[in-house]
């Protein structure tokens, strides 16, 4: 029941430490490192976290309404101990401040609704992650569906981006494989489009990692404090935006497709003698086997 509102707590550090009932508006917590810290029933508008550490903490029941949280690290996922491994990345995980660590081997662009490929524009944010992503790119193969060609001409200096036509439609009982030399399926995510090009490259074992199908918090309020990093507020306004541009019934039959899509991948890879696992830690997507990262690790080594 403590009010540290507008308490600069700047570069601190927090061990064991639990806070219930408290008051954190504009509390100043930048470059601060918590170690098995939980916060309960507390309310943090404004809230400033930029570049902070979470080794371990909770977040149960807060109003962190206009939060800064950017540049955050979460400790529990170390991407460099995935650098050995073939990777794949969409959209903007450049956003993870450790991004370079995970050496990451193929990206995928495929969200419309994140770079609005159909009328060549994006905003500075999306910009400054492309660039990111160009100056990290080193040996990096990109995909991007064809209709975005020039979208990416016009606003990168990306190479090394290999298009693929999808025209196909996917349904439950769908046979006719996913060939990116000619055209695949119609996704409404790029984790399936990932999925898609994976099995076309012929592995035989597949790990998802972050898919917690919680964009679903914007309509139905889905905790998403296990990011790992964290949407700023000018990313959740462009969220917003598309909310209102989409309705509401539009967004939620969306999602009803997303997961209907990844029920229908489950079915196809288990024809195809591919086995899909999700180790994403919590989220709602059911649809694969699941099991822990550090599990999946430990068995590889």
């Amino acid at each position: 029941n403590c009010d540290f509102s507008l308490v600069n707590f700047e570069k601190s550090t927090f061990k064991r430490v639990v806070f219930i009932n408290c008051k954190f508006t504009g509390t100043v917590l930048t470059g601060t490192y918590f170690d098995n810290v939980s916060f309960k029933n507390s309310y943090m508008l404004g809230i400033i976290l930029n570049d902070s550490n979470f080794i371990s903490a909770e977040f149960i029941d807060c109003n962190m309404k206009e939060a800064q949280m950017s540049n955050i690290t979460f400790k529990n996922i170390d991407f460099s101990r995935l650098s050995s491994e073939y990777t794949f990345t969409v959209n903007h995980l450049a956003r993870f401040k450790d991004f370079e660590k995970l050496k990451t081997n193929y990206h995928l662009f495929g969200d419309e609704r994140i770079f609005r490929f159909s009328d060549n524009s994006v905003d500075e944010e999306s910009l400054l992650y492309l660039k990111k992503l160009y100056e990290s790119s080193n040996d990096i193969q990109f995909f991007a569906v064809y209709s975005s060609k020039s979208f990416f001409e016009k606003n990168t200096d990306l190479k090394n981006i290999n298009y693929f036509y999808n025209v196909l439609e996917f349904y439950s009982n769908y046979r006719d494989g996913f060939d990116i030399t000619k055209s695949i399926p119609w996704f409404p995510t790029c984790i399936d489009y990932c999925i898609a090009i994976a099995m076309y490259m012929g592995f035989s074992e597949i790990y998802l990692l972050g898919c917690e199908c919680t964009g679903l918090s914007k309509l139905l309020d889905v905790d998403t404090s296990t990011y790992g990093y964290t949407v700023s507020i000018n990313e959740n306004r462009r969220i917003k935006k598309q909310i209102e541009k989409y309705g509401a019934a539009e967004e939620l039959q969306l999602w009803a497709d997303i997961l209907k899509t990844y029920d229908y991948l489950e079915k196809y890879s288990k024809s195809k003698s591919v086995k899909i696992v999700n180790c994403t830690d919590g989220g709602i997507l059911e649809s694969f086997e699941r099991k822990s990262l550090d599990e999946v690790l430990n068995n590889s080594n």
